[in-house]
C-alpha cells in the first residue's frame, strides 16, 4: 500500500481535529482545483510536498483508488474515539466518476488479533485508522488503498465559515444526553443550519432504524454540502476555507494525490455521486445489537461501486461466491 505524508503531534498521536468524510472534501477540493495555482501552493505548504513533488503523476500512475474516510466521535479529548462514520470512496480518475459505501458502525465483523467478533466501529479505538482499513476490507473483500481521517467536531466551524447549509429536515428531532453532552432540537422544515444544527443533524439516530437513519442523514447532508461548497459565494471565502480544511486533514495521501481530487472533482457533480449503505439486517447477539451484513447482497454492492465491474460481471462474481480482493 502506498503511504504518503502522515501529519502527528508531538506526543506521537495523530491529530484528529479533522474535515468531515471524503465526499465532503472532494466538494471543497474542487473549489481548491479552479484557483489553480492557489490549491498548489495550499497543498504545498499544508502536506510538507514541493511543488514539484505536487504536480507529479498521482496515486501512482492508477486510475482507480478506493479511500476510507472515518469520522472519529471523541467524548474524552486527549483520547482516541470509536469510528462513527465509516465510508469507503472508489475513485475512478480517468472517467471522472466516484461512487462510495457506507459501512453502519455497529457492523458485526470478525477481529483475528483477539479472536472475536466485534462492532467494526470498535477498531479505530483500538489500531487507529490502519486497523479500521483492515477491518473494512474483511467486511467488503476488497483491497483499499488510502485513509482521510476527520472528527466530527471539525464540521462546526467549515459549515459556519460557508454561511450555513440549506437542509430539508424530514421530522422534529430532540433528544437530550447531559452526560454525553449531546442536545439536540430541530424543527422539521426546510432551514439553514449553522455549525452545531448540522453537528446535531448528522448526530441523530434515535428513531425506528437507529444508526441506518443516522446514514441515511449524512449522505443527504453530505450533497447539501457539497451543493453549496460549489456555489459561486463560497469562491469569496475560499482562503479561509481552504485553510479550515487542509489544517484539519490527516490522511495518507500525499500532496500530489490531493492535488489529483481537488482537479477531478471540478468536473464531478455532487448528485451524480452515487452511494449507498453496507446491506443486511440489525441482529441482537448477547444484548447487544449489531448490524450483519448480507454477504451476497455486500459482494454485488461491491463489484457494482467499488470495483466498478458491469452488472453482468458483478452477478457472476456473487453467484460463483468469488469475493477476492482486488
Amino acid at each position: 500500500m502506498s503511504k504518503g505524508n502522515i501529519r502527528r503531534d508531538a506526543d506521537g498521536t495523530s491529530r484528529t481535529i479533522a474535515w468531515e468524510w471524503i465526499v465532503v472534501w472532494l466538494a471543497f477540493a474542487a473549489v481548491l482545483g479552479a484557483t489553480g495555482g492557489a490549491a498548489l501552493r495550499i497543498l504545498s505548504l499544508r502536506m510538507n510536498t514541493t511543488i514539484t513533488q505536487a504536480i507529479r503523476p498521482p496515486f501512482d500512475g492508477r486510475g482507480l483508488v478506493r479511500i476510507i474516510a472515518l469520522g472519529e466521535d471523541r467524548s474524552n479529548p486527549g483520547t482516541r474515539g470509536r469510528s462513527d462514520t465509516i465510508i469507503i470512496a472508489a475513485i475512478d480518475l480517468n472517467n471522472k466518476t466516484v461512487r462510495a459505501v457506507s459501512i453502519p458502525r455497529d457492523t458485526h465483523v470478525w477481529f483475528p488479533d483477539r479472536d472475536k467478533y466485534d462492532k467494526i466501529n470498535s477498531a479505530y479505538a483500538r489500531g487507529g485508522p490502519t486497523a479500521s482499513l483492515s477491518a473494512a476490507e474483511r467486511v467488503l473483500g476488497v483491497g483499499i488503498d488510502y485513509y482521510i481521517k476527520t472528527s466530527i467536531d471539525g464540521l462546526k466551524d467549515t459549515v459556519d465559515l460557508l454561511g450555513g447549509v440549506e437542509i430539508d429536515i424530514e421530522k422534529d428531532m430532540n433528544y437530550v444526553d447531559r452526560r454525553g453532552g449531546l442536545y439536540i432540537h430541530l424543527r422539521k422544515g426546510y432551514r439553514l443550519l449553522n455549525g452545531n444544527q448540522a453537528l446535531e443533524y448528522v448526530r441523530f439516530r434515535h428513531d425506528k432504524l437507529g444508526d441506518i437513519s443516522r446514514i441515511q442523514r449524512q449522505q443527504k447532508f453530505l450533497r447539501a454540502i457539497a451543493r453549496k461548497a460549489l456555489s459561486s459565494g463560497s469562491i469569496a471565502r475560499l482562503p479561509r476555507i481552504a485553510n479550515e480544511v487542509m489544517s484539519n486533514v490527516e490522511t495518507d495521501m500525499s500532496g500530489r494525490d490531493l492535488l489529483a481530487l481537488a482537479q477531478m472533482a471540478r468536473d464531478v457533480r455532487p448528485e451524480e455521486i452515487e452511494m449507498n449503505t453496507l446491506p443486511g439486517h440489525p441482529e441482537n447477539i448477547h444484548g447487544i445489537s449489531y448490524w450483519i451484513a448480507d454477504e451476497p447482497a455486500v459482494a454485488m454492492m461491491v463489484d457494482r461501486l467499488l470495483r466498478f465491474a458491469p452488472p453482468s460481471t458483478a452477478e457472476s462474481r456473487t453467484s460463483s461466491g468469488s469475493q477476492s480482493s482486488l
